[in-house]
């Protein structure tokens, strides 16, 4: 590992190394809300799906941080439109190193998916009836295992409140693009987790982030790991008081 004064550089040699490094990472709520972070795959020109899912973009380094980072979290949010397409189920329980990251974090054994829809229709989402099936309903802080929120005029501001109050301390938001726009605009992202994949998609594919209104955000590096096929994770923290160092 070679460290830079401001961030880290790895060169992954073993996959094995990835949730160590993701268990490692520093995540505190404030007492309003919690840790948001976010996790999305690209191609070096920006494209965040090839023919409508993130599939073709995934490599085991990438699947491998994803899987790291989901552990990391309390709740995943995530877009209706995203959930349908990439065919959204519970998230699965994490390998025996990272639920021992968990048990020793006082998280829950599980985690809690929320699909963010205007209309709370579930249809087309799997994940809805896996939850009707599931013997556990909701986590031992009361959150359900699986929900539909709808934000509305209010904004997700209330709702991370409302999370927050119940206990929840990082929720993981994996898109789709207008979602991480709309969380972005608000100033509501505390961490931006990139896996750019070596390759180009061409076309005019979908940007990762995509908002309505114009808004700059100034991010800061904190690490940086290259896969064996090339895949690139980059981990950046934004620059707000809520953030730290």
């Amino acid at each position: 590992m070679k460290t830079n004064q401001t961030f880290k550089v790895i060169n992954l040699t073993d996959l094995s190394e990835i949730p160590e490094i993701a268990g490692s990472e520093i995540r505190e709520p404030t007492a309003e809300r919690p840790w948001i972070f976010t996790n999305m795959v690209s191609t070096l020109d920006g494209a965040a799906v090839i023919d409508g899912t993130s599939g073709a973009m995934s490599s085991p380094t990438d699947r491998m941080m994803f899987r790291s980072l989901r552990a990391q979290a309390d709740v995943i949010l995530v877009g209706a439109g995203t959930a349908r397409a990439e065919q959204y189920r519970l998230p699965r329980e994490p390998s025996a190193e990272l639920a021992a990251q968990r048990e020793a974090r006082s998280q829950d054994p599980e985690i809690a998916l929320m699909v963010v829809s205007r209309s709370s229709d579930t249809f087309g989402i799997p994940a809805a009836a896996e939850a009707l099936e599931s013997s556990r309903k909701q986590l031992r802080c009361g959150v359900p295992r699986f929900s539909i929120a709808s934000p509305g005029s209010e904004g997700f501001i209330i709702l991370l409140q409302k999370l927050r109050t119940c206990g929840v301390r990082s929720v993981l938001c994996e898109g789709g693009p207008n979602l991480l726009g709309q969380l972005s605009e608000q100033d509501l992202v505390d961490e931006w987790n990139f896996s750019m994949a070596p390759s180009i998609a061409g076309g005019a594919e979908s940007r990762p982030v995509r908002s309505s209104l114009p808004h700059h955000r100034q991010v800061k590096l904190s690490r940086l790991a290259i896969g064996p096929e090339g895949t690139v994770l980059g981990r950046y923290l934004t620059q707000s008081p809520n953030t730290p160092g």
